[in-house]
C-alpha cells in the first residue's frame, strides 16, 4: 500500500487535500440553487475526505517520534511567514476521528434540519477544515 500512495504522491498533496477539500466543498454547498442537494453534497465531500484520510493510516511509519507527512511553503517572505503541515502519532489520531464523525454529523442532521441547510452543511464543511 505505501508503495501505491508513493506512486500517486500522496505525502505532497494529502494534508493540503484535507483543509481544501471541506472548504472548497463548504462553497460549493453555499452557492448551491436549493437546499434539497446541500446535504447529499456535504455527505459526499465528508466521505471523500475520510477516504484520503485513511492513506495517512496506510502510509504512517511507526517507530519514528518525528512529524510525517510534512509540506512547507514560503507564504510571505518579507514578514517570515510560512505555511506548514505535518502529522505524528497523536494528530494522526485525530484526523482519522474528525473525518471518520463528520459523514457521520451530516448522516445524523439528515432528518433534523429543515431550515437553512445550505447554511448548516456550508459551515459544517467549513469547521471541518478548521478542525
Amino acid at each position: 500500500m505505501r508503495e501505491f500512495l508513493q506512486s500517486i504522491d500522496y505525502p505532497a498533496w494529502a494534508l493540503h487535500a484535507l483543509i481544501l477539500l471541506p472548504l472548497t466543498g463548504g462553497m460549493v454547498v453555499a452557492l448551491l440553487p436549493g437546499p434539497r442537494p446541500a446535504k447529499w453534497v456535504a455527505l459526499w465531500i465528508t466521505l471523500a475526505e475520510f477516504v484520503v484520510s485513511l492513506g495517512l493510516w496506510y502510509g504512517f511509519e511507526l517507530g519514528t517520534a518525528s512529524m510525517q507527512f510534512e509540506v512547507s511553503q514560503v507564504w510571505m517572505r518579507t514578514w517570515g511567514v510560512s505555511y506548514h503541515l505535518g502529522v505524528d502519532g497523536i494528530s494522526l489520531m485525530m484526523v482519522l476521528l474528525t473525518t471518520l464523525t463528520m459523514p457521520l454529523a451530516v448522516l445524523g442532521s439528515f432528518s433534523y434540519i429543515k431550515q437553512k441547510e445550505r447554511g448548516f452543511y456550508a459551515l459544517l464543511l467549513v469547521l471541518t477544515s478548521g478542525m
